[in-house]
């Protein structure tokens, strides 16, 4: 099955499809990684990571011997990726060697997965309905929305590095946003 991915230009409220680059493999997931390599989580014909680059050009294959990845982000030359069998979350480095693992017990469903400035992980998981977030340094990790913050389904999250904002879509298309203030070693977060 061959999928596109498509680059777009943002210009106020005008939205341009800039370059389409073909991935030839069905992708779960996109990140960019500071050299502006695009990172595609795939699950055939490699369950890994695809590296393309602006032109389309696959250049490097990762696999990442896992049984069904879900989404990825790249970080400080670490790809993090988010497991569905496993319930778990992986820190890898670009050639594929396991660094850490988050695991998950009992909360199934991991979806989306970003990092803030200082290295905390926030990660969405749509069938426990929140979202949680854990310092990659020691372990620490706080559940920052429920469903009794009026939250069901929370899908997608991203972190915008010029304010700090965390923004969270759910499956029904609302979206939250909120700031992260950090204390002591910054590693840890409080909303």
């Amino acid at each position: 099955m061959i999928e596109t991915i498509e680059l777009f230009e943002i210009t106020g409220s005008t939205i341009l499809i800039k370059k389409t680059l073909l991935s030839y493999q069905t992708c779960f997931g996109l990140s960019v990684n500071s050299d502006g390599t695009i990172l595609a989580a795939t699950r055939s014909p490699v369950n890994g990571i695809v590296v393309i680059d602006l032109n389309g050009f696959i250049l490097k294959r990762v696999n990442l011997k896992l049984s069904r990845i879900n989404y990825v982000h790249c970080y400080e030359n670490k790809i993090i990726v988010t497991e569905l069998e496993s319930k778990e979350i992986l820190v890898f480095n670009l050639d594929g060697k396991k660094i850490k693992r988050f695991t998950f017990d009992g909360e199934p469903d991991l979806r989306n997965v970003c990092v803030d400035k200082h290295g905390n992980i926030f990660v969405t998981a749509l069938k426990a309905r929140k979202v949680t977030v854990i310092s990659e340094k020691d372990d620490r990790r706080k559940d920052l929305m429920r469903p009794a913050d009026g939250f069901m389904n929370p899908k997608a999250i991203v972190y915008n590095p010029k304010n700090g904002t965390i923004i969270i879509a759910d499956k029904d298309g609302q979206f939250s946003a909120f700031m992260t203030l950090f204390i002591l070693n910054k590693t840890y977060i409080f909303y």
